[in-house]
């Protein structure tokens, strides 16, 4: 058993997740009663992009190891991939607050946290982050996001060219540095730090949804790439950024001369979230407008 349990982690290691998942069945299969085979089990889950699964595995583990920080923290990590931000929030508090010498986990809830919009609280636990781990990287380019999403752009902008300086090859940093070449006239930059965004993670649903915005807006003379990259972005995004990723595949669809389908994407939108007076106001504008001609 311990053989399969290495297997299932150098599979993992090596991008090869989708080959490790049967092996990490036949490991819980045969031995439920042992944590590591559910957390390989969930590790590849995750990894292939199957998080809700991830998250319960992860619940077996816990169960089965209710103190053990690893677990804890990769049952809130899941979480959060999965979109339940509120779940991560709660159970990355209860790692921090046992373990508070975890830069991974403040890491961690601080990304759950910016998700949950609280943004005081997500700076807090971020630059503790740094604070236990000099060169955290990510901790780093996390905070950039949270300035950003606060419309401080040039403090964000400076977060991410620390980060960037410290590694160069982090996605997030390039998502981040790609947003502030965005705000500042320079499309053609944008567009090089999101393809290099996606060469290091291929299923960043962020990197997409940036790319289809900037070839919506900077770069607009992309209009059917632009929708592609929108349709991948709303594929792959967790639930708690489906409608953001919808809108910006609406108004790609816009950019195509497709306001019907735009109109179509927005009510998907709006069915996921019916407080969302922006959308209803541009679908009654794209309606307006097809009205008038």
């Amino acid at each position: 058993m311990d053989a399969a349990v290495r297997l299932v982690a150098l599979l993992i290691e090596a991008s090869r997740a989708s080959e490790a998942v049967p092996h990490a069945r036949m490991s819980v299969a045969a031995a439920p009663g042992r944590v590591d085979v559910w957390k390989g089990l969930g590790s590849a889950l995750a990894a292939t992009g199957r998080v809700n699964e991830a998250v319960d595995a992860f619940v077996e583990a816990r169960a089965i190891a209710p103190d053990d920080p690893e677990v804890l923290m990769d049952l809130g990590t899941a979480y959060l991939a999965s979109g339940d931000t509120k779940s991560a929030e709660l159970q990355l508090r209860g790692v921090v607050k046992r373990w508070p010498e975890l830069a991974q986990a403040h890491n961690n809830l601080g990304v759950a946290l910016l998700r949950n919009r609280r943004h005081a609280a997500a700076i807090s636990a971020l630059q503790q982050a740094i604070a236990l781990e000099g060169e955290f990287v990510a901790a780093v380019a996390n905070l950039g996001d949270v300035y950003r999403e606060m419309g401080l752009w040039e403090i964000a902008c400076l977060s991410y060219e620390q980060a960037l300086a410290l590694q160069e090859d982090v996605a997030v940093v390039h998502r981040g540095i790609a947003a502030c070449r965005a705000q500042q006239g320079k499309p053609g930059e944008a567009e090089t730090h999101l393809q290099r965004a996606l060469e290091l993670e291929p299923g960043d649903a962020q990197a997409l949804a940036g790319l289809a915005w900037l070839y919506t807006s900077g770069r607009g003379e992309r209009p059917r790439e632009a929708v592609t990259y929108a349709r991948m972005a709303v594929e792959l995004a967790p639930a708690d950024r489906r409608v953001d990723y919808l809108t910006v595949l609406a108004e790609a669809q816009v950019n195509e001369g497709d306001a019907a389908g735009a109109v179509a994407t927005l009510k998907r939108a709006l069915a996921e979230d019916p407080s969302a007076a922006h959308i209803q106001r541009r679908i009654s504008q794209l309606e307006g407008a097809k009205s008038s001609r």
